[in-house]
């Protein structure tokens, strides 16, 4: 017996899969540092530091395999900060179902009044624009600016 794979609504095989960011970008001198974590259309996600002199690990995982050109415009993400401390936000809105045809990018920056910020978020990723139907979930894992070491 065989079987044959079958797309759904002309949407190439693969799919959404589980998937997790982290960012690091601190140093022991004082200073302001951010990363951005983005989610791009085809699948994939990246994660990038700025700032003065900061350090640390940047990884992430893909959200859709095979990574697939303009695969987001099947779905929407909602990025909810799970926990933080010392950290200002900026970029896409966050707690909002947002349709990834195009790349989202959130950014996490030390505020001026706590020298190192950290947190976390959580990704959900949806078939739907109403944020009902779930196909995957992931997290990102920041720690920006002054370790005081």
């Amino acid at each position: 017996m065989t079987f044959a794979a079958r797309t759904f609504q002309g949407m190439p095989q693969g799919g959404p899969v589980a998937f997790s960011g982290s960012g690091g970008n601190t140093s022991a001198t004082s200073g302001t540092r951010s990363v951005t974590f983005t989610m791009n259309s085809d699948g994939t996600t990246g994660v990038t530091r700025s700032g003065t002199g900061g350090s640390g690990a940047l990884t992430s995982t893909s959200w859709y395999l095979p990574a697939t050109g303009s695969i987001g415009s099947h779905y929407w993400a909602k990025l909810t900060i799970s926990s933080g401390f010392g950290t200002t936000y900026s970029g896409s809105a966050q707690s909002t179902v947002l349709a990834l045809s195009s790349a989202l990018a959130w950014t996490f920056t030390n505020s001026s009044s706590v020298a190192e910020g950290t947190g976390t978020a959580t990704i959900n990723v949806y078939a739907d624009s109403g944020g009902t139907q779930l196909v995957a979930t992931g997290s990102f894992n920041w720690d920006v600016g002054d370790t005081g070491a």
